[in-house]
């Protein structure tokens, strides 16, 4: 009655039991909130980006995810950008921006040249009525993209945060 088994990465281990305390203060919806929708985040994301977060947590005693959690959780409740992944050697994107593109429902990002032969992944996530929707979108620039790259297809006034990475392959490959 009072312990639980539970298994992680393979090991079973038993902990004690302690009554949950449902407090649904509005600091601890906040933080409810942050966490379901970086799994949802989470849920989006896959190849090189789970990749390189699995590998950042390589030989310690977490996971990829875990690590994903717990660098974004605090930027997700103050409204911040996340760190989508972390880096494999590759370059970053130098002096990017992102703007409402000429034509309803399109984004315009600049960016300096990327190296020769390297391709350039677009991630978006839509906010919407100050909640967090759970979904990241990905845009395939290819390789040796040429500024300004144009994304069409997304909902006219909404505000997206724009993430931009830089993979040896196309991302399905990378």
């Amino acid at each position: 009655d009072d312990a639980i088994l539970t298994n992680w990465k393979g090991i079973t281990y038993m902990k004690p039991y302690r009554k949950p305390r449902d407090s649904n203060t509005p600091g601890q919806q906040a933080v409810r909130g942050a966490f379901s929708t970086l799994v949802a985040d989470w849920g989006c994301l896959a190849g090189i980006v789970r990749t390189a977060w699995n590998a950042s947590v390589e030989g310690m005693n977490l996971t990829g995810y875990n690590a994903f959690i717990g660098a974004n959780s605090g930027a997700r409740r103050r409204g911040e950008l996340l760190k989508l992944c972390p880096s494999m050697g590759e370059s970053q994107v130098m002096n990017f921006t992102a703007a409402a593109g000429s034509a309803a429902g399109t984004l315009s990002c600049s960016f300096a040249p990327i190296t020769t032969g390297k391709h350039l992944t677009l991630f978006l996530r839509r906010e919407a009525a100050g909640e967090n929707e759970a979904s990241m979108l990905r845009h395939d620039c290819g390789a040796d993209p040429v500024s300004p790259v144009t994304v069409p297809s997304l909902d006219p006034g909404a505000h997206y945060d724009v993430y931009a990475l830089v993979t040896d392959a196309s991302y399905a490959e990378a």
